[in-house]
Formats: structure tokens, C-alpha cells, sequence
């Protein structure tokens, strides 16, 4: 016969099968609509440069000459006035925050950069004009090719991801441009820092799983280091936002290693082992409200009708998000969470707003938004729980609602 840890294994199933078709619902949804926008664009996106941006270099041009797929000429009636340079098609695996981040270079007739621009992206509007605010988009500029591949451009504090997406799309576009086979990089000693600290705090956090005394009474130097080092320092953490990028862009194998690895055990252990891997141990923000809660030893525990509205209010938030991205309503999911606050230096005024206000109620309750809100948890949650030989009315609740959700779904899409 069956053990229970099998047992328990194939409960999980219905669960994991509704998960990933909802996954492929969404990203489904998604694809559609950039193949009706390529559609009805006789020049794709790969090889398009917005008017606007067009006009704001080269005012008056007549003419955008398309040399190849990246490379377009602009000219003044017969008289090149410069040139821009695309990394939509060249750049696909390298993605920000939220997704891809394609950008535009455009040079003068002297062959120097006189601005980039970014093309549509899915990252977060407050995120870029904060980062714009910086000057880190003009790093480029007065530069020729050669000088700016050679530039080492350090990336925003606090907003990691997006920055170090423009600097690859910078780099690939510019090794087109010279035609030439891009260089080694050159090892950055704080790079191998951050990301050796990084994985010292995944091996940390895994020995914690295990019932070794001496790491559980230094578990607040795990969740220290998860705040400082994941949070402030890389800016890696696990969001529903970049979930979703990575669903509708793809995953980026070629890099950030480390939010990878993280990645796959918060999915693995979870499933295999039901046990909570990232929630419990390496997200930066659960790290942030456990010793925010220090303060106050003594906690609420809700009663009444707050104890159930909260046992359901995570469900239900995860399950309006989900279905608003079904039915195709675009999203700013940053602002769904409080997670991009740890990007500070771009995160906006109700970002940070709602990450100090569950910092403030953790003194009070415990993990307020890993317990009551965190999309991402929700997630986890679904491919974690594995229950057997047991009646219980929430799951029954929970599977119907998405049964009915996918239901409604694939009725307005077929």
C-alpha cells in the first residue's frame, strides 16, 4: 500500500494541475494580445522606433531607413542626419523586474550617443522615472561605441534588476554595433560578494530546516541577512510580479543565478517535502515583519468576525489578482505588494506606505502580510498543502471557487 508521504504527494495533484492551468490561462491571454498588436503593425516591434522618439532626436527627419533588424538609418531628405540602434530582437532573454526592457541608442552623424531611450516594457512606471531622475539613462551619452562598452556603469541602488536589464540591452547593442563578439566581463569583485553572501543565506536557511539548536538560536542572523543582503543589498526576492514577468517573458537562464536557485527551492521543497522553504525562512520582507514583531513579544490573535474574514482574505485577494490577469485587465502588480520597497531609491510613496504599515501592525499581529495577504505565499501555499483523509470545508471552498473562475474564463475566451 501506499505510504502517507505518497498519499500526501498525490492529494497535492488537483491542486498543482488547476495552478498550472491557470498559469497557462494567463499567459495564454497574454500572448494573444501581443500577436494582434504585431498583427496590425506592418513593421514589427523589433524594428520600430516611436515616432515621438524619432522626433525628439532628430527633429523634421523624413525618413527611417531600416538597415537590418536592429540598425535604422534617419534620414533629413537625402541627407543621413544619424542613426538608432534597437535591442528588442537581440536582447530577448534579458529581463528587469517585471519583464523585458528593451531599449533605443540613438547617434549623431559623429557616431557618438546622443540618448536611450526605453521601448515598451512592463516594469513599473514609478521605477523608471525615478531611475530616469537619477541620470543613470544619460551614462551613455557623448560617447562613442567603443568608450561606452568600455564604461563601467554601476547600477541604481534599490533598483537592481530594471538597471542592470538597460545596461545588458546597452552592451549587446553597442557589440552589434561594432560588430564584434562581446568581450569577457571583467570580474567584479562586489558582484561575487553580494552573490556569495547570497548563497551562504540559502545554505543558511536550508540547514534551518533541520532541527539543529545551535542555527535556531541564531535564526535572527538569517533573517537579518535575508533584509540586508536579498533585500537591500541585490534586491532578490521572490514577488508575484516577477512570477508573472517571468511567466509572460520567460525565465532568464543566462543570469541571476541566485534568484534562480532561490526560485526552485521555494517551488521544490514545498512540493516534495510540504514544508515552507522561502516563506518560513528567506523572504526578505517575512524576515523584515518577524523582527519588526521582536518588539512586542505578546501577540493579537483575531477573534470574531476579523479571525474570518482574515482566514480567507489572502484567497480571496490572490484570487481577484489572478482573475483580473485571466479576463486580460493590465496590472501594475507592484502596487499589489509591499516587496519593492527594498528598491527604496525607487519605489513609490504608497509602496513604501503599505510595506511601513505591515511593518508597524507586525508589532502587533504576526506576519500580517505573509499571513493575511502575500500573493506569493498564496502561491506556494497551493503546491505546499497536502492534506489526506480529511473533510475540510476551506479547500472545498477554495478548489470550487477556481473551478467556477476557470469556468467563466474559458467561456469568454472560447
Amino acid at each position: 500500500m501506499m505510504n502517507e508521504k505518497g498519499r500526501a504527494w498525490i492529494s497535492k495533484l488537483p491542486g498543482i494541475l488547476f495552478l498550472f492551468l491557470i498559469l497557462f490561462l494567463i499567459s495564454w491571454q497574454y500572448r494573444q494580445e501581443e500577436r494582434k498588436e504585431s498583427k496590425q503593425e506592418k513593421i514589427s516591434a523589433e524594428q520600430k522606433v516611436p515616432a515621438e522618439i524619432a522626433e525628439e532626436f532628430f527633429p523634421g527627419h523624413t525618413e527611417l531607413v531600416q538597415e537590418s533588424e536592429v540598425l535604422m538609418r534617419v534620414e533629413k531628405g537625402r541627407k543621413v542626419v544619424g542613426s538608432f540602434i534597437v535591442t528588442t530582437s537581440i536582447a530577448d532573454g534579458v529581463t528587469g523586474f517585471a519583464g523585458k526592457v528593451p531599449v533605443v541608442l540613438a547617434l549623431n552623424t559623429e557616431g557618438k550617443i546622443i540618448g536611450l531611450r526605453l521601448l515598451e516594457n512592463q516594469e513599473s512606471p514609478g521605477f523608471i522615472k525615478r531611475i530616469a531622475r537619477k541620470g543613470f539613462f544619460d551614462s551613455w551619452n557623448d560617447k562613442t561605441p567603443e568608450e561606452a562598452l568600455e564604461l563601467q556603469v554601476e547600477a541604481v541602488s534599490g533598483a537592481t534588476l530594471s538597471s542592470e536589464a538597460v545596461k545588458e540591452n546597452v552592451r549587446r547593442a553597442l557589440t552589434y554595433y561594432l560588430q564584434r563578439e562581446a568581450e569577457g566581463k571583467e570580474v567584479r569583485w562586489m558582484d561575487l560578494l553580494k552573490n556569495g553572501l547570497g548563497f551562504v543565506l540559502v545554505m543558511f536557511a536550508l540547514l534551518s530546516m533541520f532541527p539543529i539548536k545551535i542555527l535556531k538560536k541564531y535564526r535572527w542572523v538569517l533573517m537579518a541577512g535575508s533584509v540586508l543582503i536579498l533585500g537591500f543589498w541585490n534586491g532578490y526576492f521572490l514577488s508575484f510580479t516577477l512570477l508573472y514577468g517571468w511567466l509572460t517573458h520567460g525565465i532568464p537562464w543566462g543570469g541571476k543565478i541566485l534568484l534562480l536557485v532561490m526560485a526552485f527551492l521555494a517551488f521544490f521543497i514545498p512540493l516534495f517535502f510540504g514544508k515552507s522553504y522561502y516563506c518560513y525562512y528567506l523572504c526578505p520582507f517575512g524576515a523584515a515583519q518577524e523582527l519588526a514583531g521582536k518588539i512586542r513579544k505578546k501577540k493579537t490573535i483575531p477573534k470574531g468576525y476579523l479571525k474570518i474574514i482574515l482566514k480567507y482574505s489572502r484567497w480571496v485577494y490572490f484570487s481577484v489578482v489572478v482573475g483580473l490577469l485571466l479576463v486580460g485587465v493590465t496590472l501594475d502588480l507592484t502596487l499589489f505588494e509591499p516587496l519593492a520597497a527594498f528598491m527604496f531609491n525607487a519605489a513609490g510613496r504608497w509602496i513604501l506606505a503599505l510595506a511601513l504599515t505591515f511593518l508597524f501592525l507586525s508589532v502587533f499581529f504576526s506576519r500580517p502580510w505573509c499571513n493575511y495577504f502575500c500573493l506569493t505565499g498564496q502561491l506556494l501555499e497551493i503546491i505546499r498543502r497536502g492534506k489526506v483523509n480529511k473533510s475540510n470545508r476551506r479547500i472545498w471552498i477554495e478548489w470550487s471557487s477556481i473551478l467556477i473562475l476557470v469556468a467563466l474564463v474559458l467561456f469568454v475566451v472560447w
